[in-house]
């Protein structure tokens, strides 16, 4: 959590701290094994001699090895009458529970999807909804399923195949799933990773709106598959076309009727 500009050695630990890039420990664990005194400080350790005295002998090969590249360490440090400098590891002596909550839990990479789904222009509702849907966590029979939760049926309700209702199936490979996008001139390509086939939409497309018509889509699926659970309304892909219409209108209303460069034409 924190680094350390050497003077004087004396408050900085050999093996632990961050004095030479990462702990030493960490970077030669196999001749750490055989070190005598884990918690020696770089002060005491650049005045022992010989150095051998560091460590218990004999060492094994890849510890001797390892002892070869930390001799090519020690002699960069050259100790002074100054105190060691101590600072985070973060680059200064303010301390924040983010940046330790970040550096003790490390960051990860994430798919751009994410980043195009909150810079779309739909509805929260319909962004949180396709955020669940990526990250597996919409209540589909599968995932209640998971969660020990016991239905009558974990088949898809908008097929006849009858197979257990996933996310990737339920809106990319069902039946009635690849018919509706393909009422708006979609088909739905053979991958398993479902960010891909979401992906291969967008060159299908040709439009700035890709992202849009992407999450209205699932949505409107989404919204005949649970009226005919819980209202019994028919399964019909032209009533899950005209929620996609009338959703879409919507946003263009919103995203391009009032933009504020259309403000002047409003107070006419």
């Amino acid at each position: 959590m924190a680094s350390v500009f050497v003077e004087d050695g004396v408050s900085c630990l050999l093996w632990d701290d961050c004095w030479a890039g990462q702990p030493l420990k960490l970077a030669f664990p196999e001749f750490f094994s055989f070190v005598k005194k884990p918690t020696i400080s770089l002060n005491t350790a650049a005045l022992m001699n010989p150095t051998s005295n560091l460590f218990n002998l004999p060492l094994s090969v890849q510890a001797f090895d390892q002892f070869q590249q930390v001799q090519t360490i020690l002699p960069d440090f050259t100790q002074t009458n100054e105190n060691d400098s101590w600072s985070y590891i973060w680059g200064n002596s303010f301390f924040t529970s983010k940046k330790a909550y970040r550096q003790l839990l490390g960051t990860r990479g994430a798919d751009p999807i994410f980043k195009k789904i909150w810079k779309s222009s739909c509805q929260p509702k319909h962004k949180v909804f396709f955020w669940l849907l990526i990250q597996d966590r919409l209540s589909s029979r599968n995932l209640l399923r998971r969660k020990n939760m016991h239905l009558p049926s974990n088949g898809c309700v908008l097929c006849l195949l009858d197979p257990e209702e996933t996310l990737n199936h339920l809106f990319l490979e069902c039946a009635f799933a690849r018919e509706c996008w393909a009422l708006i001139g979609l088909t739905v390509v053979s991958d398993p990773d479902p960010l891909v086939r979401f992906e291969s939409f967008k060159s299908q497309l040709h439009t700035k709106f890709y992202m849009e018509i992407i999450i209205i889509m699932c949505w409107s699926i989404w919204a005949v598959r649970n009226d005919f659970i819980f209202i019994g309304i028919v399964v019909s892909s032209l009533r899950g076309l005209e929620i996609f219409k009338i959703t879409f209108k919507q946003l263009l209303w919103r995203t391009l009727f009032f933009k504020k460069k259309q403000q002047p034409y409003l107070s006419r």
